[in-house]
């Protein structure tokens, strides 16, 4: 008898299971259908509601002002080491001719594929004065604590969250890691299409921190340094944070050499050359831009992690010449690599800045056709 009761309790609970499996089924394709409807209907933001307001803030600026002919796109690693004022002055002397004022439109965090959907905006809707463009080739964002954010949103259609599957496929990436990528990118796409967070992404109104309201008085030219932040900010975590951040990289040399020894030998690894969306687009974006006096340079900067490296340079590899520099090669650039210009182990300080602008704008006044660009 008891056998029997132990059964019929079984079989009671697997129907409950699979009663509870099928309604939870049930739902999710009811909220994605209703969320693709609603999609559907009001149509997504454009990337000038969705992206970030400090880098959308920067942009007013350049679109208010004519003058400015020449743009840096990037995360934090065109933020905080990119100078336009010294890279002016130092394409003037290399190339005889004043013809560059330049902004820094850098933004932390805005890796790929957040930074070619904003290249994208840039070239189909570019500032009036601006016809160079200088967009720095990065690692793929893993989206592990953004993928709510509407920046990420916006990618997540399914066309889009095909493209980057594609391009996590064809990265260098061990295959653990593009597991991971994939899984990271699978939850935003479902966060999404579940119809999370979509009122506020739909109705997005977001304002100004009053961090990056610092940084904006900070930043006339759109560029700040790491130790010239810490040196200005107000605000006491952000001190905390950045002082930290510094202090980690004082107490761990070796890794720099590690990381010199990455950059040294990526000349010589067997990497597979593998077309993807992302390549594919930014070759896309080049000829669509030159079709509008608008020449794009794809830049590869010091210091990439091995994942930075395992990405950006392949693709680097796979770009046209006459649209890529490389100012990654410790050979070449080695005060790049030296303690004394660093801030941490992916930044140049505000001295390794100025160093940094200079071999950029002396690299690009040695480009073929440089001259003609603006």
């Amino acid at each position: 008898m008891m056998e029997a009761m132990n059964n019929n309790s079984h079989s009671e609970l697997n129907t409950f299971s699979r009663n509870t499996l099928f309604g939870a089924l049930l739902f999710v394709v009811f909220s994605v259908v209703i969320t693709v409807a609603v999609y559907r209907v009001f149509g997504e933001p454009a990337v000038a509601e969705v992206e970030a307001p400090f880098l959308l803030a920067k942009e007013r600026l350049v679109r208010n002002d004519s003058s400015i002919n020449t743009v840096f796109i990037g995360s934090s690693v065109t933020f905080r080491q990119i100078d336009p004022g010294v890279f002016d002055a130092a394409y003037a002397e290399a190339s005889g001719a004043a013809a560059l004022k330049s902004f820094n439109l850098g933004n932390p965090g805005l890796y790929p594929m957040r930074s070619v959907s904003y290249l994208s905006h840039i070239i189909d809707e570019p500032p009036p004065g601006v016809s160079l463009v200088f967009f720095e080739l990065f690692r793929l964002d893993s989206v592990t604590y953004n993928y709510k954010s509407p920046e990420i949103m916006h990618l997540m259609s399914l066309p889009g969250f095909s493209d980057v599957v594609k391009t996590i496929r064809a990265a260098n990436f061990p295959f653990d890691y593009k597991v991971y990528l994939v899984g990271q990118y699978l939850r935003a796409l479902l966060f999404k299409l579940t119809g999370f967070g979509m009122l506020d992404y739909l109705g997005i109104d977001r304002e100004l921190r009053p961090l990056d309201e610092e940084r904006l008085s900070h930043a006339s030219s759109g560029y700040l340094a790491k130790d010239i932040e810490l040196m200005l900010s107000q605000d006491p975590d952000n001190v905390a944070k950045i002082s930290a951040i510094g202090e980690r990289f004082q107490q761990g040399g070796d890794s720099l050499e590690q990381r010199k020894r990455l950059h040294r030998e990526k000349y010589n690894n067997e990497w597979q050359l593998r077309p993807s969306p992302y390549l594919n687009r930014l070759k896309e974006l080049a000829v669509e831009a030159d079709g509008k006096g608008i020449r794009v340079v794809y830049l590869l900067p010091p210091l990439l992690t091995n994942r930075g490296i395992y990405f950006a340079y392949p693709v680097y590899r796979q770009l046209p010449v006459d649209h890529r520099l490389d100012l990654s090669d410790p050979a070449v650039f080695p005060e790049l690599y030296s303690a004394g210009n660093l801030f941490d182990l992916e930044h140049v300080n505000s001295d390794g800045a100025l160093v940094l602008s200079r071999h950029l704008a002396e690299a690009y006044a040695a480009m073929p056709q440089a001259t003609a660009a603006p």
